[in-house]
């Protein structure tokens, strides 16, 4: 048995902890004058880096060894067709995940408290444990968790998020510091891996890293969540694993979402300063635009090549504005191209979707030259992507941004 568990603890223990002291060493030594100056703000951010994050992550790393011991099964877990929607972040991707987990008999995703608190099964079952005792003295962790979600995940209109709302897993390389994530807390892109350019610049030991752990992810999820569902994951980041995904997922199947860019960029670019100037106190409003735009032509180029070399069958693009619209159309549209069953329950679920699409306003307007971008700029760019799927090429009055309801 020790034999067996071995290799899988390598994969858990190899996290990239020469990178994670070089931004704590850059942020504290080096940062002056720079988007991650020191701050207070930014000291709070280092401080969780410093004492929360360590606490956390050894925590974690022991139950993944737990999980061998009293979970053994799940290695035998099978994960068949996994279901991955990619392309540029800000084109309904959180949408469309929504609304496909409520179709809960067939799918599966991981929601935000199992991604950044819970990746590992005994973690969960620990959880559930508690809830379970909370509940036997009228629920007041569960209020109190309520309420804080309400009052901090909640307030975030750009992104609306939940402790319990199916959410993007890219996250989860946070547990082996290897995710792209990790450039909201530490914004210095000359530290930051090209995790955008994943298949590409990466070297190999570092996708069989990330990847093996991902892999090894998945299976405890499926394998807690009863082991008989699709498992479908919503990763505009992993638009540039998708040649790794295929290596260890082959028979996996992507939906691309394919947005206008002069939609994308502003949209994009409002959502990183937001999350910046959560963390830091950037010496400008909208930061690192030129690696904005680089990394979205390079989620339209490089992706979109590497999905035509897989079967039709496998794969699938689908227009922002298509599903926005009518996403009641474009749900069965997805649902019939790849098989999958369209039950009474979820059909009724999708018709409501439909009627909240015809009467939604958005609250949210995004200028594009306020962010650092213009209209020019983005035509010349991104031409072939404006001659690919026919985009308006003049600049949209607002943001449209849908958000499935979770019931």
């Amino acid at each position: 048995m020790a034999n067996d568990i071995f290799p899988l603890l390598c994969v858990y223990m190899r996290t990239n902890y020469k990178l994670l002291i070089k931004q704590l060493y850059y942020s504290f030594f080096k940062a002056q004058g720079t988007h991650a100056h020191l701050t207070p703000r930014r000291l709070v951010t280092l401080l969780g880096a410093v004492v929360f994050y360590p606490f956390h992550h050894l925590t974690t790393r022991i139950c993944f060894v737990l999980d061998n011991v009293f979970f053994p099964g799940y290695r035998k877990q099978k994960v068949e067709r996994p279901m991955f929607i990619i392309g540029n972040p800000r084109s309904g991707s959180t949408f469309l995940q929504r609304l496909v987990a409520r179709d809960e008999n067939q799918f599966t995703c991981m929601q935000t408290w199992e991604i950044y608190f819970a990746p590992t099964i005994i973690q969960r079952k620990v959880f559930h444990f508690l809830t379970k005792i909370d509940n036997l003295f009228g629920s007041p962790l569960q209020n109190m968790l309520g309420r804080w979600d309400e009052r901090i995940l909640g307030k975030t209109h750009i992104h609306k998020m939940g402790l319990w709302e199916p959410e993007e897993d890219e996250g989860i390389f946070i547990h082996i510091w290897g995710s792209y994530f990790g450039f909201v807390a530490f914004p210095i892109p000359e530290l930051l891996p090209p995790y955008a350019y994943f298949d590409e610049r990466l070297p190999e030991a570092e996708k069989a890293r990330i990847m093996g752990y991902y892999r090894e992810c998945v299976k405890r999820h499926l394998y807690y969540h009863g082991g008989d569902k699709i498992f479908f994951a919503k990763n505009p980041y992993f638009s540039g694993k998708v040649a790794s995904v295929l290596e260890y997922f082959p028979d996996a199947e992507f939906v691309y979402l394919a947005r206008n860019p002069l939609e994308v960029l502003p949209s994009t670019m409002t959502w990183w300063s937001f999350l910046w100037h959560v963390t830091s106190n950037p010496m400008q409003k909208y930061p690192f635009t030129d690696l904005v735009a680089d990394e979205a032509k390079y989620r339209y180029s490089y992706t979109l090549e590497r999905l035509e070399k897989l079967p039709p069958s496998q794969n699938l693009i689908v227009k922002y504005n298509d599903l926005v619209a009518t996403p009641g159309r474009t749900i069965r549209d997805i649902y019939a191209h790849f098989g999958w069953k369209l039950d009474a329950p979820f059909s009724r679920i999708v018709e409501i979707e439909n009627e909240r699409a015809l009467n939604y306003e958005s609250n949210n307007h995004y200028s594009l030259e306020d962010t650092g971008f213009s209209r020019e700029f983005v035509l010349t760019e991104f031409a072939g992507v404006f001659d690919r799927f026919g985009f308006d090429r003049r600049e949209p009055e607002g943001e449209v941004e849908l958000e499935a309801e979770v019931v």
